[in-house]
């Protein structure tokens, strides 16, 4: 039943965060440089000079580009509810890839769907499994052997379907598969994050206890995930880097029953670098209590109807929103090439809403877009979307996007399009069963017509009165959203077990704290049980105004792929907006009878 699954999600949540975090790859902070260890460079490299110089199957192409990836992470994972620690783990792991390309950059195996006995795959060229976490030598040399083999024959299938598919079709215009890149080498000391140890127990405990005071709560969690790492890459081009990685992640969660039996949630979470960025204990607990507040009063709070009209969203709110709606669209990554009857990889391989729209206006002409993976810090804010360098070992670069309104670029890896040939530092995400797709890191849109907040919501009341309307709505909180073709950790635990499905929507979970803001005063009442209809870039045309402050709203996206995950630490910096028309529906769901008894403590002990 629908209250079941819904009120199971804070504790799969804690499962679906650990797998998440633990994938998480993040420049780290101010952590401590541990002495340099080239062993697994050194196995790394010599395999591929081997493989470079000795692989060849008869008269079929020899490879013209290899590239080796190696994650090596430690990941620290802590949950506890009520005051009682739930569990307290510990992982190292090593997940590596291979990826080869035969034929040229102008045409080779990737960007395409080919067949093999177990169905439709990629060509990508792309395998990997997970390596000894010693640094033997001969391990390390023997994996990439049998995997650079294995990967070899998969690009030459692929690249000989691909050339026998592209002789059915008519000649046009052909977009290269590979663009040239310089040569990167950026090795940068080993880190070691410190243990949460014993006293991070504690305090999980102590923190958790705290729900004890709102009894009418039925679930809640509080857990801490703290992973460190390094990646290495390395390409048969001469780019040679070691990165360091670090995530730390403070979530709580807390469900409950409306007097109707409709289900309730509400969450906060928290995304640093280091453990000593979290906020104090202090501080966290009046985190912990104001989103338990703020959950007890949308319970009593009236069911609202379907709404259309203006709507008011905070800064915060506005983040969220533009996750789904802005930040998917900007990528310049091309859909694969998909014979007739193609699977298509469900919405792995999506094209970007946008993607015939270059030099169009695609936002009111007072806003631009710039993504910038090389800052750190906004107005004292940490910016986890930061990075030096990408997943294809190209070093990361400022890109406007949109100017004045008009879409101007796109945010490329190295698989070019017809406007774009070359990477601008995007390529982070392995989708598309292995296709490296463009991705933001640190998205800024900004307005050059901002208002302050309390003209917006002056602006609200007036729009809301010239459509002869009562009310207006003011979003204050949107719950995790669901950016299409990915899915962020909460989002995950719709679909944790189970097939791809509704985590792909596009669509945010939807507004928490949700108000009517009455046109003849000004009155806030707060109300519940409000979706967003189907939305699409399209409704970024309503906005009408925006405000004159940015809020940073930092979280990990999750890009699925049929190869893997990859976890995607990415900020959205962005203005107040109001939008002159936006629909809502009234989405009630199952409900259940509430508990029979009172809880065990508070009230009913």
């Amino acid at each position: 039943m629908q209250w079941d699954h819904q009120n199971n999600q804070i504790m799969r949540g804690r499962f679906i965060f650990i797998g998440l975090v633990f994938g998480v790859l993040l420049a780290a902070g101010v952590l401590t440089a541990s002495p340099p260890n080239d062993s697994i460079f050194r196995a790394l490299k010599e395999e591929m000079n081997r493989s470079m110089d000795g692989l060849k199957m008869g008269n079929l192409e020899r490879p013209y580009y290899m590239e080796y990836y190696l994650e090596d992470g430690k990941h620290w994972a802590l949950s506890a509810s009520l005051g009682g620690l739930v569990f307290s783990n510990f992982r190292h792991a090593r997940p590596y890839k291979v990826r080869i390309r035969v034929g040229s950059y102008h045409q080779d195996n990737s960007n395409f769907e080919f067949s093999r006995p177990f169905g439709i795959v990629s060509g990508s060229g792309l395998a990997g499994s997970y390596l000894p976490i010693e640094d033997n030598y001969d391990a390390l040399r023997r994996a990439f052997w049998l995997r650079t083999d294995y990967t070899y024959k998969q690009a030459l299938e692929a690249l000989s379907q691909k050339r026998a598919y592209r002789r059915n079709l008519q000649e046009g215009e052909l977009i290269d598969d590979f663009s040239s890149a310089e040569a990167l080498v950026e090795v940068a000391p080993e880190v070691r994050q410190a243990a949460p140890g014993a006293s991070w127990e504690q305090k999980l405990r102590r923190l958790s206890s705290l729900f004890k005071i709102f009894p009418q709560i039925q679930r809640s969690s509080v857990e801490l995930n703290v992973y460190q790492g390094n990646k290495y890459f390395l390409n048969s081009e001469g780019s040679r880097n070691r990165l360091p990685e670090s995530v730390v992640g403070f979530r709580a969660a807390a469900a409950m029953q409306a007097k109707d039996g409709s289900p309730l949630r509400n969450e906060e979470l928290i995304l640093v670098r280091d453990l000593d960025e979290l906020p104090v204990e202090a501080t966290l607990e009046e985190k912990l209590k104001d989103m338990a507040t703020k959950l007890i009063q949308l319970a009593k709070a009236p069911l609202a109807e379907d709404y259309s009209g203006p709507v008011l969203l905070t800064s915060e709110a506005a983040a969220r929103l533009l996750a789904v709606l802005l930040a998917p669209h900007l990528s310049g990554t091309r859909p694969l090439e998909r014979p007739e009857g193609g699977m298509g990889f469900r919405n792995f391989s999506q094209s970007s809403a946008w993607s015939s729209r270059w030099k169009a206006r695609v936002l009111p002409t007072f806003f631009d877009v710039t993504d910038d993976p090389t800052r750190e810090i906004f107005n004292g804010s940490q910016l986890m979307g930061s990075f030096s360098v990408d997943r294809e070992g190209v070093r990361a670069k400022s890109v406007r996007l949109v100017e004045n309104g008009r879409l101007i670029s796109f945010l490329m890896s190295r698989s070019p399009r017809k406007e774009i040939f070359h990477s601008n530092g995007h390529g982070r995400s392995l989708g598309s069963a292995g296709v490296v797709q463009a991705k933001p890191g640190n998205l800024f849109v900004t307005t050059t017509e901002g208002v302050n907040f309390s003209k917006l919501k002056v602006q609200l009341i007036k729009e809301v009165k010239a459509q002869e309307k009562p009310f207006g709505l003011l979003i204050r909180k949107i719950g995790p959203v669901v950016p299409a073709g990915s899915r962020s950790f909460a989002s995950a635990m719709e679909t944790a077990g189970g097939p791809l499905g509704g985590a792909f929507s596009g669509l945010p979970e939807g507004p928490v704290l949700i108000y009517r803001v009455w046109a003849k005063d000004g009155r806030e009442e707060l109300v519940r049980g409000l979706q967003f209809a189907s939305m699409n870039p399209r409704a970024l045309r309503d906005i009408i105004s925006a405000g004159n402050e940015l809020a940073v709203y930092n979280h990990l996206t999750v890009a699925s792929s049929l190869s893997g995950v990859d976890l995607l630490p990415t900020s959205i910096i962005a203005p107040a907006l109001l939008f002159d028309d936006m629909e809502l529906k009234a989405s009630r769901g199952q409900t259940r009878k509430l508990p029979v008894l009172l809880p065990p403590f508070g009230n009913g002990s």
